[in-house]
């Protein structure tokens, strides 16, 4: 039999307005966190949300074919999703590259703190899996594009 001590301390700051718990992925589950240097995931890109209860704006899905968290190899399961948080330099390299719906490594380097700023920064390195795998690109032709006719202007 156990009994909780300290309870009056622990419902004091459970109650406070400054108290939140871990905030779920969409799928239910909690998000992916690079946590030592050299951790990644490889997958496909397949979604992107925005979450603000998290106090970060945009987190991105994928399909994981493999992993490391924490040092250790992650157990994929078939058709594994992760949820992840991705900082400034993250988004725009995907925006950037339109790595959507692409195969990508994104592994984690390590933390930037430049002088006289409080917070580190996060660094990844973005690697693309290239071939003809998962490609969806379109040949594009180099016609110009449709434009309206001119309406010359009537004069009064």
């Amino acid at each position: 039999m156990e009994k909780e001590v300290g309870k009056d301390i622990t419902q004091r700051l459970v109650h406070s307005k400054f108290f939140y718990q871990a905030v779920l992925a969409p799928t239910g589950k909690p998000f992916f966190v690079f946590i030592k240097p050299g951790d990644y995931l490889k997958g496909e890109l397949i979604g992107r949300s925005g979450n603000k209860a998290l106090f970060r704006s945009t987190s991105y899905a994928m399909k994981v074919e493999e992993g490391k968290q924490g040092g250790e190899q992650l157990d994929i399961v078939d058709d594994q999703v992760e949820e992840f948080c991705a900082n400034a330099q993250v988004q725009r390299i995907i925006q950037k590259n339109q790595l959507m719906h692409a195969i990508v490594r994104i592994v984690y380097a390590g933390k930037f703190r430049p002088p006289k700023v409080l917070h580190a920064m996060k660094v990844y390195r973005v690697f693309k899996e290239v071939g003809f795998a998962h490609s969806n690109e379109q040949p594009r032709t180099s016609s110009t594009p449709k434009r309206r006719p001119f309406k010359a202007r009537k004069e009064e």
